[in-house]
């Protein structure tokens, strides 16, 4: 049971790493996003100079309802870029240091967790070795005892041996069984501490502090969610700016008048001359009439 707990205990400190890590990946995410933001609204801002680089436009802007929506839709488009700079600027400014910031809280957080999972393993660990160690000791002592027995007894059957050596087996016999029951004594509070360090390490000790690595690992995805929605909102804080270029963009284009335009180009160009005459029929006459003076013929 105590190996599967540790495995799982290994599971869960896994699974703060990883949430730590999504949460820091999603952080590089806004980052991206906001540079994508930002660049996307200098080439707008590039694209609006680029296509106002004309010199007649401005007059022209005058004259002509097409020229003068177009750069109606070029203003719009700049105030475009503007909103997409404040999305940037905000992702970047606001979400993405609020992220960096709670991620060094938590990877802190979680340092300390592991740390104090550590010290509760080691002093739990120790206490079931030493436990393990007294247990051996106590079997050694008894065993020594059980041999001292043994020996006192085949001595006092011995009636070959002196009474000295018989009381030399019963006195070793009397000190092994004091030294076994002294091991006995310390085995059973060495098991009782043990047992005691075990139910506080897993019914108390291990509860709180995974109870704290689920509550740190919640505040991970609170800020997460938060970050997410923030991300969102800062789109949503300039949509009805947007809605409105849109607008504007639209009331321009329905002011282009096809007609209108077409007739100031024909009162620019009329010359103002009055027609000119019919081209007359140049009338030669009868071929025949005239071959006696042609005396040119002659001469083919």
């Amino acid at each position: 049971m105590a190996m599967y707990l540790m495995d799982q205990t290994d599971a869960v400190s896994g699974h703060t790493q990883k949430g730590i890590e999504f949460l820091e990946r999603f952080g590089q995410f806004i980052k991206e996003r906001a540079t994508i933001e930002e660049e996307y609204a200098q080439k707008l801002r590039n694209l609006v100079k680029k296509s106002k680089n004309k010199k007649n436009d401005e007059e022209e802007c005058k004259v002509y309802s097409y020229m003068s929506a177009f750069y109606s839709i070029l203003s719009e488009l700049d105030s475009l870029a503007a909103q997409h700079e404040v999305v940037g600027e905000k992702m970047k400014k606001e979400i993405v240091p609020t992220i960096l910031e709670k991620s060094q809280v938590l990877r802190a957080g979680r340092k300390k967790h592991i740390q104090e999972l550590q010290a509760l393993n080691t002093s739990f660990n120790e206490q079931v070795e030493n436990m393990a160690k007294l247990e051996k000791t106590y079997g050694k002592a008894f065993k020594d005892a059980q041999i001292a027995h043994v020996k006192y007894e085949k001595a006092d059957k011995n009636y070959e041996l002196s009474r000295l050596d018989v009381d030399r087996a019963k006195n070793n016999v009397h000190q092994k069984n004091q030294i076994c029951e002294q091991a006995k004594q310390s085995y059973a509070h060495g098991l009782e501490s043990a047992n005691q360090a075990q139910h506080n390490y897993y019914n108390q000790s291990l509860p709180n502090l995974l109870e704290e690595m689920r509550k740190l690992d919640m505040s991970r995805i609170e800020t997460t969610k938060s970050a997410m929605l923030e991300s969102v909102n800062a789109e949503r804080s300039v949509s009805s700016i947007v809605q409105r270029c849109y607008s504007d963009m639209e009331s321009a284009i329905s002011t282009i008048n096809p007609e209108k335009d077409t007739l100031v180009v024909v009162e620019q160009h009329r010359s103002g001359y009055a027609l000119p005459a019919d081209f007359r029929f140049n009338d030669l006459g009868c071929p025949h009439r005239w071959l006696p003076n042609l005396w040119w013929m002659e001469q083919l």
